[in-house]
């Protein structure tokens, strides 16, 4: 039975093996063309996930942003609305 634990494109994942094992696994990966295919796609799904993942928090951070934004400049226009009526 061949080792597919390893996703051999990913570096995170490729960095763990020893550098014959790596090159073995490859050279077996490579030779079996349907593997190829088989890992080429589950890395491209996991590419997705990692990405939909990162996007998600992404737009929780620009939201925040945008709403910190927003309070800030509402509290602005308080502050110097206030100072002006002081000096009416």
């Amino acid at each position: 039975m061949r080792d597919d634990w390893g996703a051999l494109l990913i570096f995170d994942d490729f960095a763990r093996f020893p550098a014959d094992k790596y090159i073995d696994s490859i050279m077996d990966t490579l030779g079996d063309h349907p593997r190829v295919y088989r890992n080429m796609v589950a890395h491209i799904h996991d590419m997705a996930q990692t990405a939909n993942e990162k996007f998600s928090k992404l737009y929780i951070a620009y939201s925040t942003f945008m709403v910190g934004l927003v309070v800030s400049v509402v509290l602005l226009l308080v502050v110097v609305a206030k100072q002006l009526l002081a000096f009416v």
